[in-house]
């Protein structure tokens, strides 16, 4: 919603991450999300909310003495992906410390705000369309940090993608990785970093709530 709202929420944030002994933790959101339905969603209001949330940080490391850092994540298909890495370029020595992207469903992309448990309809994790990847590619040119929702419900291959298309450092989730043990090696050997969370893949059900052993394990 407002900013000011927003400005509050990034630093209580902060006020829970300190509670719970982090130092050091990277919030990741998109921009678009958190603007009210009737303002339109011009790069300009985009600015507005990463300067808000870093207002929020700023406050929350002074009282708090926890160091946050903003990820803007953009969603597959929904027209983002450009606005978000001009954001990263304008705002990466302002506590923007990187790009993400993560995928929907084509019904939920045209709404802005969904319920979770419909996220997950949309399979093809990792897009092709040339947007998402000549804009990863441009990323990578101008040194910009790189994680792509991958491998959490879709295949193996969504990973390769994400490294081999998009040149992406890090992995959200990417539990299927497992899967395909050629494409497990790959990852070993480009130290590629795995973004794993055992409570959101029960939530919204990436991993059964009935299986012995979490992936991660």
């Amino acid at each position: 919603g407002d900013l000011d709202s927003i400005e509050r929420v990034a630093y209580e944030f902060c006020e829970d991450e300190a509670r719970n002994g982090v130092i050091y933790v990277e919030a990741r959101y998109s921009p678009h999300f958190l603007l009210p339905s009737d303002v339109p969603k011009t790069y300009e209001a985009l600015c507005e909310v990463i300067k808000a949330v870093n207002r929020g940080f700023k406050r929350g490391e002074n009282d708090f003495k926890v160091k946050a850092r903003q990820i803007i994540c953009a969603l597959v298909g929904a027209n983002m992906i450009r606005d978000v890495i001009r954001l990263c370029e304008q705002f990466r020595d302002e506590g923007v410390v990187g790009l993400d992207t993560a995928a929907m469903s084509t019904s939920d992309l045209s709404e802005y705000a969904v319920p979770l448990c419909k996220m997950l309809i949309f399979v093809e994790e990792v897009s092709l369309g040339v947007d998402e990847v000549l804009v990863y590619q441009e990323a990578s040119r101008l040194g910009i940090h790189r994680t792509v929702h991958a491998g959490e419900i879709g295949s193996a291959e969504m990973v390769k993608r994400a490294v081999e298309e998009y040149n992406s450092e890090r992995i959200g989730h990417g539990y299927n990785v497992l899967s395909d043990p050629v494409v497990y090696d790959m990852c070993r050997k480009k130290d590629i970093h795995f973004e794993t969370c055992p409570w959101s893949s029960l939530l919204t059900g990436a991993v059964p709530l009935g299986v012995n052993k979490h992936p991660i394990v």
